[in-house]
């Protein structure tokens, strides 16, 4: 049940925090913290020594591999990155700060690994941590500490000690900014410094502790917009939003059922991405404007209205029905294999399909051959409420950092609808770990934990245990599924098809014209109009030529201007890497192994690789016609492999 939220918004205790380390050997040197009003910098003493001026820092530098063999030879053991931290959080996790969040940017990818490897190694059991993984990145820690005192509290007809019981939240704000640092100093007037990482310690700890002024800012203004609008600030941008809405606009409760948000998620297609013919020469790039708040503008389904085996004739539905999509250029409807990969194929199949989806099938010259069952859904208007009402302030606000958090927050609502409950947490030093869930199909009579009926199902179907993976001594991973109050799949499953409906109409009118699409913008040599408003066309570019390989993996360039390159996988790629790697050769990265996967493979120690990666041999979204062309793949063609 998604239910409108009545408390006050309140203000957070936050404070930012940033640890600065040598690349290479990932020797920490300092890490700072600032509440506001002051920053304060913690530094490793042991290498408080080491450090030169001048010289530029990238990718093999060679002064930071001078200077991380150095710190090796000063302090093998690391002794000094020991009490460093523990300076660090002897100081900071305090009575007074208890409760409070401590936010690293990109931190649940770098900065917390540290700290991570630091609790594991001070093995005290009087401090306990939960973590909770998005992807291969943990978004949020919560420490916490037993102070030694305890309270009364009243419990009405008798009063009960509990134990003082101190909880530190650690965040990750590209969770809730997804933005670069530098970027995000730049739109709220707070320039990033710049500093080479092997400078000497003073100038980096001036670095670092203008990296924690940065952020601080950033948030500390998203907060107040929040606030004005009438949310508050959440650990993630998506519940930030979630909590906006039902705080501010949500009017009255819509029911969910487990079933049905089951049953939307075969609909649910985020975004269409394909690459239509590999090069291109003088054309055009455009966007569309906002185009999933567009699709919010409409009305939603909310409270399930009833099922049957009949397509209405009108409304919103979602229908599991046999369909054909037509023999074209640009086939209008989705299709996952059975590995989960999805294409835009022409022939027939059986899946979940919004009213949307199916409406512009018959259109496009398509059929329906066969509908199984379809929930009928009452409409509403609160996103459009939502969605217009942030937009207007966008579009008046002068403020960039305004803009900033009013764009943010268009587009981090509709994807909450469809958050999963299946979840994996990280636990050191549990309370134990026996088995919470009901076991068996039905979880009929076969609580390991004795709890039967009230305890939530088990996440893998029936083995006692198999939700918790040991790491080390103390340390685990555990599996859930949980129940998760604003799960309404019909709601992001009908916006998304809104979104691809609207770029389908855009594609259409070019024809055969187009060159390559992503999500919300296409590239095509024909002129169409454009204006400012919610769901218009927006100009990006004039290209003078282009290269679309495949999904993610393009590359352009503007007139007069530099090539912008979009390779998912490959962070900050030259044109020039591009090129060598549609020639074939693959791309050395190098990067810090991320938390999740550390824990895979049995360990908990920061560590950077280098990896030499290029192109899969994947099947393309479209099938090849000659050099410079394509075609839809059929169904049958799909299922042959």
């Amino acid at each position: 049940m998604i239910r409108p939220l009545g408390s006050r918004p309140r203000a957070r205790r936050f404070l930012t925090y940033d640890l600065e380390w040598i690349p290479g050997s990932l020797d920490l040197r300092c890490v700072s913290c600032y509440d506001g009003r002051r920053v304060r910098t913690y530094v490793n003493r042991r290498l408080e020594s080491l450090g030169r001026s001048g010289g530029a820092c990238g990718a093999d530098c060679p002064h930071c591999k001078e200077l991380g063999r150095a710190a090796r030879k000063l302090d093998p053991r690391r002794e000094g990155a020991r009490r460093c931290l523990s300076d660090f959080l002897n100081a900071e996790l305090t009575a007074r700060t208890s409760g409070a969040w401590f936010y690293a940017h990109a931190g649940g990818l770098a900065d917390f690994q540290f700290l991570l490897e630091h609790l594991i190694d001070l093995g005290n059991p009087a401090l306990r941590l939960k973590g909770a993984f998005a992807g291969s990145a943990m978004i949020t820690a919560t420490l916490t500490r037993d102070s030694g005192r305890s309270r009364m509290i009243d419990r009405g007809d008798r009063s009960v000690r509990r134990p003082v019981i101190h909880r530190w939240h650690f965040v990750d704000s590209y969770w809730l900014i997804r933005q670069p640092l530098a970027a995000i100093g730049e739109w709220i007037g707070e320039p990033k410094a710049e500093c080479a990482f092997h400078a000497p310690i003073r100038e980096l700890a001036e670095y670092n502790r203008q990296d924690c002024i940065v952020l601080w800012k950033a948030i500390d203004h998203f907060e107040s917009v929040l606030l004005d609008l009438g949310g508050q600030l959440e650990k993630t941008i998506a519940s930030s939003a979630m909590g906006l809405f039902r705080r501010a606009y949500l009017g009255g409760e819509i029911p969910t059922w487990p079933g049905i948000n089951a049953d939307a998620r075969g609909a649910y297609i985020a975004s269409r991405v394909e690459a239509f013919r590999p090069k291109c020469g003088n054309a055009n790039y455009y966007d569309i404007n906002s185009s999933f708040p567009d699709a919010m503008t409409r009305p939603a389904p909310g409270a399930l209205l009833g099922t049957g085996r009949r397509l209405p004739d009108h409304g919103l539905y979602l229908a599991d029905a046999d369909v054909t999509a037509p023999e074209c250029w640009l086939p209008p409807l989705g299709y996952r294999t059975p590995d989960g990969r999805l294409f835009f194929p022409a022939g027939s199949w059986r899946a979940w399909f919004t009213n949307t989806d199916l409406q512009l099938l018959e259109e496009t010259g398509g059929r329906i051959d066969r509908v199984q069952r379809a929930h009928r859904f009452e409409p509403f208007t609160a996103l459009r409420d939502y969605a217009q009402t942030i937009y207007e302030l966008r579009a008046r606000s002068a403020a960039p950092s305004h803009r900033q958090v009013y764009k943010i927050l268009l587009n981090s609502l509709y994807g909450k609808f469809a958050e999963r409950g299946e979840k994996r947490s990280l636990f050191v030093n549990p309370p134990n770990t026996r088995c919470p869930h009901r076991c068996g199909k039905h979880g009929a009579h076969l609580g390991c934990n004795g709890s039967g009926r009230g305890a939530p199902l088990h996440p893998s179907g029936g083995d006692p245990g198999s939700c918790w993976e040991f790491v080390t001594a103390g340390v685990w991973l555990h599996d859930d599924v949980r129940e998760i109050p604003h799960a309404h799949v019909p709601i992001a499953a009908h916006i998304t098809a809104v979104a691809r409906r609207s770029l389908f109409e855009r594609l259409s009118a070019c024809g055969e014209r187009s060159y390559y699409c992503d999500t919300d913008g296409f590239a095509t040599d024909c002129e169409l109009p454009t204006g400012p408003g919610l769901g218009e066309l927006k100009l990006e570019h004039r290209i003078s030529q282009g290269r679309f390989v495949a999904p993610k993996l393009a590359a352009y360039q503007p007139q007069g201007a530099e090539w912008i390159v979009k390779a998912k996988g490959f962070p900050r790629m030259s044109y020039a890497q591009f090129c060598d790697l549609l020639e074939g050769h693959e791309i050395e990265r190098e990067r810090m192994v991320r938390i999740r996967e550390n824990l895979r493979r049995g360990q908990w120690r920061p560590v950077e690789e280098r990896k030499l990666k290029g192109l899969r041999g994947a099947k393309p979204k479209r099938a090849p016609v000659g050099l410079n062309d394509t075609r839809p793949w059929r169904v049958g063609e799909l299922c042959e492999n």
